[in-house]
């Protein structure tokens, strides 16, 4: 076998199909391609009215082709044995059923006996259920057949009902529910698609294009996982198939992209959970700092600062004799100032220590000396602010202080 004819038988396997029909015949003139058209029609099976179009065509350009179309060919000895070997079978498949029939016949039934050679009749239900069971295949075949031919002429809906009528008379043809599958793939009806191609394959296992357009369906339908396999059989026995390959690269393309897809949401997903965990951790650390805050406002000391005045003093000692031990007294006192700091009154227990509502705190401070001086005033006065300051430290350290002992407690 020469490199040419093995060129050829795996070119033939090649050719797309589905752009044979009747207008493309009538407008190729080119032969090799006619002929390698021919090889995948006759292969595929699913056309017997094309092919003979086809090549009644080819035998316009090569008529020696004519003996492959009308069957002249020589047939080898190794091609004659097997089929005298058929043909023995075949004859003793019909003894058998000869036989049957015969058994099945009542005696005294001559109605039909001239269709066996013994004389005996075949009975009427017998002869019913064969003309039936005839008709209904013949019925079968020619409603797929008008199928094909309104796949070829892109009539999708019109195919479906051709094969589903096929089907009604013949359930259990594969052929018929791959072809149906075809033709629900074209009109995207992918679901159905894959429920015919399933039936074509538990009818048929192994079933190439069975597997084909489930696989395409499937990929329509984004379920590249299930597609990848259905290719990748398919490859199993037939490795070079082109048009397979390329079916199962794309798959391969698209579900790398989904999982990619996948990857950056999962990504994303997790990056705005932590975002928001932070977010949370930020806002229950700003609680307690918030509460001290409102605290710290909260807290105040109202301070009433009583002086004696002049006069009092001056009420207080009418005798003039006496002003000079005042003045000593007076400058003795301004030296070193006595100032007192009187606290806000507390419960009766002492236990209260927190500022309570509406309560009226005052600090009175009483000085020994009287001021009359703008100075002596003035100094007085910031006496006075420290201490006050000095108290209100005080209190809030011990404040703060119980504060924490209630906390660990």
């Amino acid at each position: 076998m020469n490199a040419g004819h093995v060129e050829g038988r795996e070119r033939k396997h090649l050719f797309d199909i589905n752009k044979i029909d009747y207008a493309w015949i009538e407008q190729t003139n080119k032969l090799s391609e006619l002929k390698l058209a021919y090889n995948a029609l006759e292969e595929d099976g699913y056309f017997p009215d094309l092919l003979r179009t086809l090549g009644e065509r080819i035998i316009t350009l090569d008529p020696a082709f004519a003996r492959r179309v009308h069957g002249e060919t020589q047939v080898s000895s190794a091609e004659a044995a097997a089929l005298n070997s058929e043909l023995n079978d075949f004859f003793a498949d019909a003894a058998k059923t000869d036989e049957q029939l015969r058994e099945a016949v009542p005696k005294d039934d001559v109605e039909n006996a001239s269709i066996f050679s013994n004389g005996i009749a075949v009975p009427k239900e017998v002869k019913s259920q064969v003309a039936d069971a005839y008709e209904k295949k013949q019925a079968a075949e020619h409603a797929r057949l008008k199928g094909n031919e309104c796949v070829k002429a892109k009539e999708y809906s019109e195919a479906v009902a051709s094969y589903t009528r096929s089907l009604a008379l013949d359930g259990d043809e594969p052929y018929t529910y791959a072809n149906r599958a075809m033709a629900y793939l074209k009109m995207k009806d992918y679901r159905k698609a894959i429920e015919d191609a399933n039936t074509a394959l538990a009818l048929k296992p192994g079933y190439v294009k069975a597997y084909h357009r489930r696989g395409k369906a499937r990929a329509a339908l984004h379920e590249h996982e299930e597609a990848i396999k259905d290719f990748q059989k398919i490859l199993e026995s037939e490795p070079d198939n082109k048009e397979v390959n390329k079916d199962l690269m794309a798959a391969r393309t698209l579900l790398n992209e989904k999982l990619q897809k996948q990857v950056k949401t999962e990504a994303a997903k997790a990056s705005a959970d932590a975002k928001t965990a932070a977010s949370s951790k930020k806002s229950k650390e700003a609680a307690p700092k918030a509460s001290e805050k409102a605290a710290e406002k909260k807290k105040f000391v109202r301070v009433a600062i009583e002086e004696d005045s002049d006069e009092e003093d001056d009420g207080q000692d009418g005798d003039k004799s006496a002003a000079p031990e005042s003045t000593a007294d007076s400058s003795k006192a301004s030296e070193e100032p006595l100032i007192e700091e009187v606290s806000s009154t507390s419960t009766a227990t002492g236990s209260t220590w927190w500022p309570q509502k509406e309560t009226k705190r005052t600090t009175t401070i009483t000085s020994k000396f009287p001021l009359k001086t703008t100075r002596e005033m003035l100094e007085h006065a910031r006496e006075a602010k420290r201490l006050m300051q000095k108290g209100g430290d005080d209190f809030m350290r011990k404040f703060e202080d119980r504060e924490k002992s209630k906390a660990q407690d």
